[in-house]
Order: structure tokens, then C-alpha cells, then sequence
């Protein structure tokens, strides 16, 4: 819980930096990471809308220019639902969205190149924030938290190849910690030792 906390305090500064830099689209992925760990955080949400509206403010990058071209308002949609996937911390759905004006309006495809480079930054470090994150867990033996990290990652990017290989690696190990932990908690139990029986009960639920 204290190296969670630890954690939740490390991205908190540096969202909080990346927001006083206006680093808008840095702050809208770090501040997601800070709502991962703890959604009711009371700055989080309010931090991403204003990061949210800044980025909606500036709006696609040379598009004033083609404002009365008819495609326009197409691209204007497909950018404002690109942002609101991103708010979201669904950087995939955002790539989706944006990815598609280049097909459907070839025309204006690099109006949103230097955008989607930088959502496509931001999703392959959020991937590797978790994967490094379950690394450290599992050689420490928290099997429960590192599994919560792939999974983490994996609803990031599903097609993960690397999560999905770390997930089958660790899952014999979590699955013989879960077992122990259970068979622990049933012992503690016959012992009438409740608090140690609820302890070993939740480390067994961070596993499943």
C-alpha cells in the first residue's frame, strides 16, 4: 500500500508539471495513470478537462485555412471524437479516429500527423509503464499487483504481444500463490485467527 501511495504521489508531480507546462497532451495521459490508481482522485478529472479543453481549443493544425472546404466539418468530428477517446485514456480509440482522416479525407491527412505521433508516443509509454511496473512486482513476489498491471496493459492495447506473454509466464506462479494464500487463510481460520485469515483472504483476491 505505501509503495502504491509512493507511486500515486510520483505521477501526481508529474502531471502537475506537465499541466503548469502546458504540455497538454502529457497531462491528459498522466493524469489517466493518476485516475488508474485512484479514480476518485480529487484533482484528476478536473486536471484532464482543462487539459482537454486547451487541446480542443487549439484544434487541428491548419484547418482554419480549409474551413470552407466541405470536408471540414467531417474532420472537425473525427477530431472531437478522437479527443474525447483520448480523454478517456483510450489512446487506441483515439488513434482509430484520427487515423481514419487520412483515409477518408486524403487531402487533409498530414493536418494531424505531429497529433498522432505524439498519441502514439504517449499509448506505447503508457504499455511500457505497466509492463515495467508488473516486472518489478513479479521479482518481488506480488503476483496479485503484477497481473493487475498486465491487465492494465492490455486493456490498453489488447493486441499487446509482450503483456500477453508476460501474463503467460506469471499466471502458474500467481496461480500457486493463490493457492497457498487460500489454504493459509482456511488454517488461520480453524486457529480463530481472523485477522491473519482476512489477510491472507486479500492477498489471495489481488490474485482473482
Amino acid at each position: 500500500r505505501q509503495q502504491a501511495m509512493q507511486e500515486l504521489e510520483t505521477l501526481s508531480v508529474q502531471a502537475d508539471a506537465a499541466s503548469q507546462e502546458k504540455k497538454w497532451f502529457d497531462a491528459v495521459a498522466l493524469w489517466n495513470l493518476v485516475r488508474e490508481l485512484q479514480a476518485d482522485h480529487p484533482k484528476a478529472m478536473a486536471r484532464v478537462g482543462e487539459a482537454g479543453g486547451q487541446i480542443k481549443a487549439m484544434g487541428v493544425p491548419g484547418l482554419a485555412a480549409h474551413a470552407q472546404q466541405p470536408w471540414a466539418p467531417q474532420m472537425a468530428q473525427l477530431f472531437d471524437r478522437g479527443l474525447t477517446a483520448f480523454l478517456g485514456g483510450n489512446t487506441n480509440g483515439c488513434l482509430a479516429e484520427w487515423r481514419q482522416i487520412a483515409v477518408k479525407i486524403p487531402q487533409a491527412g498530414e493536418l494531424l500527423a505531429a497529433n498522432i505521433r505524439k498519441v502514439e508516443e504517449l499509448h506505447a509509454h503508457h504499455i511500457r509503464y505497466h509492463l515495467e511496473r508488473a516486472r518489478v512486482l513479479a521479482e518481488a513476489g506480488e503476483h496479485g499487483r503484477s497481473l493487475a498491471q498486465l491487465r492494465h496493459a492490455l486493456g490498453v492495447d489488447p493486441a499487446s504481444a509482450e503483456a500477453r506473454a508476460m501474463w503467460e509466464t506469471q499466471s502458474p506462479a500467481a496461480g500457486q500463490a493463490l493457492a497457498r494464500h487460500l489454504a493459509d487463510a482456511e488454517q488461520w481460520e480453524k486457529m480463530d485467527r481472523l485477522r491473519a485469515a482476512v489477510f491472507s483472504y486479500e492477498r489471495a483476491f489481488e490474485i482473482d
